[in-house]
């Protein structure tokens, strides 16, 4: 199987939840914004990446780094919604 068809079975769920989050009036731009977000934040993380390991000579801390952000982004929400 080509590695590109892969990368497409994200495409469709992808698509669904820009519709059902926020309509499909204007879906072309919105998707657009996702991938685009999608693909930027790839790049910083790929490149921040490799930066960190130039820096130290080994990846731990983004390891760590990958645990503790996503908590604090959940727990950021968490006290947000809280009324």
């Amino acid at each position: 199987m080509p590695r590109w068809w892969v990368f497409l079975s994200t495409v469709p769920p992808t698509a669904g939840l820009v519709a059902k989050f926020f309509s499909v009036a204007h879906m072309a731009t919105l998707f657009g914004i996702v991938m685009l977000t999608h693909s930027v934040g790839g790049f910083l993380g790929a490149w921040l990446g490799s930066k960190a390991f130039e820096a130290t000579g080994n990846l731990d801390w983004l390891w760590y780094a990958a645990i503790v952000l996503p908590s604090c982004w959940r727990w950021l929400r968490r006290c947000a919604a809280a009324p």
